[in-house]
């Protein structure tokens, strides 16, 4: 019966993984292995693309150099929005999980544009602009009305924890 249910839940995976065209709960990985990566499970390359860490037991809290790190850890990397459809998924994701925000991959140098950037339209951007007491605010977040402004990018402070999603 054990192995009935293995051979189900894997099976289940594989197919989620070979035909994943967006973002969902069930696009996680099942991640298997130590727990060497500050608290949240480690297992070296994944076989799907997406890894999304607040599904994930105590995998919520990384600085944006620490969300880096475990996603090059998992094979992978801290999630690039270069499409407003890509960006629009991860949005519906981020308030379907009634999630408060996330670390993208991305860093502002508040001269130019985002790098490696989302071509986001200007409604997902925030207005808020850089906040002087916070600090350098060079790493990209996205964050679910945490200013009343709806889903947008926000520069942030890299150090404030956050998860993040991986992507292959």
């Amino acid at each position: 019966m054990k192995v009935l249910a293995a051979f189900v839940l894997l099976a289940g995976i594989v197919a989620v993984s070979d035909a994943q065209a967006t973002f969902s709960a069930t696009s996680l990985d099942v991640l298997a292995g130590g727990n060497d990566c500050g608290g949240c499970p480690c297992s070296g390359p994944n076989s799907g693309r997406y890894l999304i860490t607040w599904l994930l037991p105590n995998c919520k809290k990384f600085t944006q150099d620490e969300a880096i790190n475990y996603c090059q850890r998992n094979g992978m990397k801290a999630i690039s929005l270069e499409t407003n459809a890509k960006a629009e998924e991860t949005f519906r994701l981020l308030a379907a999980n009634r999630q408060r925000y996330y670390w993208t991959g991305g860093r502002v140098n508040h001269r130019d544009t985002l790098s490696p950037g989302p071509t986001a339209k200007s409604h997902e951007t925030s207005h808020s602009g850089p906040k002087l007491e916070e600090g350098d605010e060079v790493c990209v977040a996205v964050l679910n009305n945490f200013y009343n402004d709806g889903i947008r990018y926000h520069d942030v402070s890299c150090h404030h924890t956050k998860p993040t999603i991986c992507e292959r």
